[in-house]
């Protein structure tokens, strides 16, 4: 049988159009790196082995709510929710928590009532700043953090994540740089920041 890391990672591995690069692009860290991964648009069969893993990994016991980190993880929440609340006993089901994004800071335009336990999905993951900020105004709602989800965890340090308390689906380690030390800038190579509006 084939496993979910099995059937998504020859997607990863041949899908030119989501691993962009080389190039000079600012990450939404506002680290620099050679290259960068774009998770819009996947195709369908990925979304299913995506939701496949994440049923089997979480359950409705441990999870009240499901909450995309704007904007690379909205749509990832807008499909997990679903799925976790059909296997559930709770008539509550597990449902869909919007957060969003505000220059560069996050708020909850309806805030949950205290005491939900919350599974908070990214896309990609470098330094975890999105996703421990989203996961910090949770918190400060009352809401408790039960599990914080990258799809894919670009950190070079293997490490990294489960220092941060960040599972992932797959690690693609990218090296990225702080502008002052960056090869690219030094070298006077344009720097391209994708999430510009």
């Amino acid at each position: 049988m084939t496993t979910s890391i099995e059937r998504i990672t020859p997607w990863l591995e041949r899908a030119g159009k989501h691993i962009m690069g080389p190039g000079h692009y600012k990450l939404a860290s506002g680290q620099h790196s050679q290259y960068i991964i774009d998770m819009k648009g996947i195709p369908p069969y990925v979304e299913d082995v995506i939701r496949e893993m994440i049923v089997q990994t979480y359950n409705a016991r441990t999870v009240d709510i499901v909450v995309g980190v704007p904007n690379g993880g909205t749509s990832f929440a807008e499909f997990i929710a679903p799925a976790l609340s059909m296997n559930t006993q709770n008539p509550d089901g597990v449902r869909q928590v919007r957060m969003e994004k505000r220059g560069r800071s996050f708020f909850l335009p309806i805030v949950p009532k205290a005491g939900l336990r919350a599974l908070v999905v990214d896309d990609v993951g470098t330094t975890y700043g999105s996703i421990l900020e989203a996961c910090k105004v949770l918190e400060e709602a009352g809401v408790e953090v039960a599990h914080r989800f990258v799809i894919i965890n670009r950190n070079p340090n293997p490490r990294a994540a489960e220092a941060a308390g960040i599972e992932f689906l797959e690690h693609y380690p990218i090296p990225t740089y702080a502008s002052a030390s960056c090869r690219m800038c030094k070298r006077g190579i344009p720097l391209v920041d994708p999430n510009a509006a």
